[in-house]
């Protein structure tokens, strides 16, 4: 896997290519098999995902934006096929997707965005109350980008989509993520001024806020 990754990174544009795709195709075979053997084997557990994620993930630091998109593509496949499996490797995902809104390239951005909308449309109720705020940072992500107004526009009306999960699911959320305190774990939040004396909960919603607020500023 190493070494694939090297020739990824390869200025000999066929080379790298196939060096990707090969990337690609391990990952996602891999995840397939082990998402199957976890639903066949109560025993298995899904640490690993995050190892063969990051794999994928370590292609963002290629330059190269061909090599962009083929991670892209593959991490598209992957959420239709297993992203009701994905339990631990959201954080890695979303890095993946907001990652794309830092290379100034329009269609790097509209595929990413594919990918969001995927996850906003099908995933939401599947991804673990801890990990939500990722994906609302990544709709601030697309939103403040500014290489395709199409996408920033479709980012705003997501984050009424997320919005209305969070207030159906309240309740549900509060509970886990109060849980997952209880149990010593540390609740990833975000790093804004007027987050400093808010709880867990409505430190989700804080990103959403200051979006709007960005937002109603531009247009002004």
């Amino acid at each position: 896997m190493d070494f694939s990754w090297l020739v990824s990174s390869h200025p000999y544009n066929k080379l790298r290519e196939s060096s990707v795709e090969v990337v690609c195709h391990l990952v996602q075979s891999v995840l397939n098999y082990r998402f199957m053997k976890q639903k066949n084997d109560e025993n298995s557990t899904s640490s690993s995902e995050s190892y063969y994620l990051m794999a994928l993930q370590s292609l963002s630091q290629i330059k190269f934006i061909d090599i962009r998109q083929k991670q892209i593509e593959c991490l598209l496949r992957i959420l239709q096929s297993n992203g009701e499996d994905i339990t631990l490797g959201w954080p890695i995902l979303f890095n993946i997707i907001e990652s794309a809104c830092l290379q100034q390239n329009d269609k790097l951005v509209v595929q990413s965005f594919q990918c969001y909308e995927f996850i906003v449309s099908n995933l939401l109720r599947y991804i673990p109350s801890i990990h939500l705020i990722h994906c609302i940072n990544a709709a601030v992500a697309f939103g403040s980008q500014v290489q395709d107004l199409n996408v920033s526009l479709s980012a705003v009306g997501l984050v009424w989509n997320v919005a209305d999960f969070l207030h159906s699911h309240h309740d549900q959320i509060k509970s886990l993520i109060d849980d997952f305190i209880v149990n010593g774990h540390k609740f990833v939040s975000i790093d804004l001024p007027f987050c400093e004396d808010l709880t867990p909960v409505q430190t989700i919603y804080a990103p959403m806020l200051d979006f709007r607020f960005e937002k109603v500023q531009f247009k002004l």
